[in-house]
């Protein structure tokens, strides 16, 4: 699978699903890093995917800016995203913090932030 192209086996649901979305600016010199590290088999699917209820990540960028782009992660609940962060949330704030100079750690879209 090429990074940044959705994963086939885990097809969008027609039931309600929590999801995660987040908006990055990305530099020129550093899409490609971030296509690998935040696409559907890059490093954050492949850590949420350690988790039960996760059920995956789709990388989008705008065909209008090249440099912009979101990410969609899908958890089955929201108690499933909660339950990921209980019990990895040192290794999610570990990549979080290797990986914020991609994009400068991007913005929260959805659900809002608190």
């Amino acid at each position: 699978m090429r990074p940044g192209v959705p994963d086939a086996r885990r097809p969008w649901s027609a039931g309600p699903v929590y999801v995660r979305v987040w908006e990055y600016d990305v530099a020129p010199e550093r899409v490609d890093a971030f296509v690998a590290a935040y696409g559907g088999a890059g490093e954050w699917a492949r850590l949420f995917g350690t988790a039960a209820g996760f059920a995956g990540t789709r990388l989008y960028r705008d065909v209008d800016a090249d440099r912009r782009f979101l990410t969609v992660d899908r958890w089955d609940h929201e108690a499933s995203w909660q339950a990921f962060l209980g019990g990895s949330g040192a290794a999610y704030e570990a990549l979080d913090a290797r990986l914020v100079h991609l994009a400068g750690g991007g913005r929260l879209l959805a659900p809002p932030p608190g």
